[in-house]
């Protein structure tokens, strides 16, 4: 096993435990962006998270799981499940953790990616994987937006996707980190890409979440997503916006205008 390898490896993921202090648990392949970005990997490849499980296998065959101190598996009837855990910290018995959205805010507990930059997936969208799935846009930070009365969404169709400030105001949510949540049956890559080109002034079709292209900074905003290459993405959505308007006295995500 190429050693170089190993150490950009722990070093990605002690920097993801550094960035994410709250987090104790993530699966092995909701690292798959922070990997490909550092160089340890070209791609992701249509069984979500393979590489880093070819990785951990062969370390596994060989018995130098211990190259990577943060690994834990889990095994399963079938197969394994991989996560990497923050080292020295708790974790709480497998059947009492959080890991349905019912239960749980935690992206990163229910299998989605660690965050990414739009500015970087504008030039990199090879992090985002080629599956079906749910996607989410954050705005983690902590001062008051400002609203554009133009934004940078294209014109889809002739339709103006601009609203009044006023609109973009009664549906902000102070202190909240989620801004949109979406979804595709198709390719979460294509999807995405497609909000990306949206939001960069093209007349394609994304009008759903157009209110976040108001936002001075929505370049600073971020996507994580879980790939679904099984399951139903839609009855994911919907999950988790029931959620959010539980823990929000029945409000949607601020670019979220149906469901």
């Amino acid at each position: 096993m190429n050693t170089d390898r190993i150490q950009k490896i722990n070093e990605v993921i002690d920097q993801f435990f550094q960035s994410n202090p709250s987090v104790n648990k993530v699966p092995a392949k909701s690292l798959m962006p922070d990997f490909i970005r550092a160089g340890v990997f070209q791609k992701d490849y249509t069984r979500e998270g393979l590489p880093i499980r070819k990785v951990l296998r062969e370390l596994d065959k060989e018995g130098n799981l211990d190259a990577i101190p943060s690994v834990l598996a889990e095994a399963k009837t079938k197969n394994t499940n991989w996560f990497f855990v923050r080292i020295g910290a708790p974790l709480e018995p497998e059947e009492h953790q959080n890991t349905s959205p019912e239960k749980t805010t935690h992206l990163s507990a229910i299998g989605f990616s660690a965050p990414v930059r739009i500015a970087e997936l504008r030039t990199n969208s090879s992090l985002i994987p080629e599956f079906p799935g749910v996607y989410i846009v954050l705005r983690r930070k902590k001062d008051a937006p400002v609203f554009l009365p133009v934004g940078s969404g294209g014109h889809y169709g002739g339709d103006d996707p601009n609203v009044p400030i006023s609109e973009l105001e009664s549906n902000w949510i102070p202190d909240e980190e989620i801004v949109y949540i979406g979804m595709t049956r198709s390719s979460l890559r294509h999807r995405i890409g497609t909000y990306l080109r949206f939001g960069a002034g093209q007349p394609v079709g994304h009008w759903g979440g157009r209110y976040i292209w108001q936002l001075q900074d929505h370049e600073d905003l971020e996507f994580c997503w879980k790939a679904m290459p099984t399951g139903d993405p839609d009855q994911m959505e919907s999950q988790l916006i029931d959620l959010f308007k539980q823990q929000h006295g029945g409000r949607r995500p601020f670019a979220n205008l149906s469901k």
